[in-house]
């Protein structure tokens, strides 16, 4: 009930235990744990289509590093499509501090190949993505909303430590706020109504300390 109020978690990172590699049905219906501020977790696809469908929604997503610092983005008219539509993303406007890594960031070609806007969901055992040469979905170890393949990757590995190497880049990524070369500490995702009163501030207040 901080940070405004009303919101609901359907993504957090928080340790690394919970595998994000799953497959479709995985991804449909949730997973992981939801006991503890520790735990991880997927709300589930349909449950996130569901709680989405009636009128606006804002996304704030907040994220942290491994030495403690925090940052977030938010996106206002946060919409997902049912199962029919393979849970289609789209979203608004841009607000925050980490950057719009869902659009792919300022550079116009790498918006074009990894904005998430409008982009189906994708998992190891179903290729919804615009990458012609293979699954974004296997490459970066996770479900998610990818293009060819992506500039944000918060269901994909958990490396310790920040900066990571790899075949691909199939981190925690957040890349307009630490790259697509580093792997996040903490994310959490979360949703309200729109029509609930800002009371967000600078993002990085009490909440951020409770979610992730």
């Amino acid at each position: 009930m901080e940070d405004g109020g009303g919101w609901t978690v359907i993504q957090k990172r928080t340790n690394g235990k919970v595998d994000f590699d799953r497959k479709w049905e995985d991804y449909k219906n949730g997973f992981g744990h939801f006991q503890s501020s520790k735990d991880e977790f997927w709300l589930g696809n349909d449950h996130i289509h569901a709680l989405l469908s009636d009128g606006e929604n804002v996304m704030k997503i907040e994220l942290m590093d491994w030495k403690g610092e925090r940052s977030y983005a938010m996106y206002d008219n946060f919409k997902v499509s049912d199962e029919k539509n393979k849970y289609r993303l789209h979203y608004g406007m841009y607000s925050g501090q980490a950057g719009d890594a869902l659009s792919g960031g300022s550079n116009m070609v790498e918006q074009w190949s990894a904005s998430h806007n409008g982009m189906q969901f994708s998992t190891r055992d179903q290729d919804h993505d615009r990458y012609l040469q293979g699954n974004c979905a296997v490459e970066n170890r996770g479900g998610w909303w990818y293009n060819r393949c992506h500039a944000a990757n918060l269901n994909g590995r958990f490396y310790r430590g920040g900066e990571y190497k790899a075949k691909y880049d199939n981190g925690v990524v957040w890349s307009t706020w630490r790259g697509l070369w580093y792997s996040l500490r903490r994310t959490a995702m979360k949703v309200r109504p729109s029509f609930y009163m800002d009371n967000i501030g600078s993002g990085v207040g009490p909440i951020e300390q409770q979610d992730i």
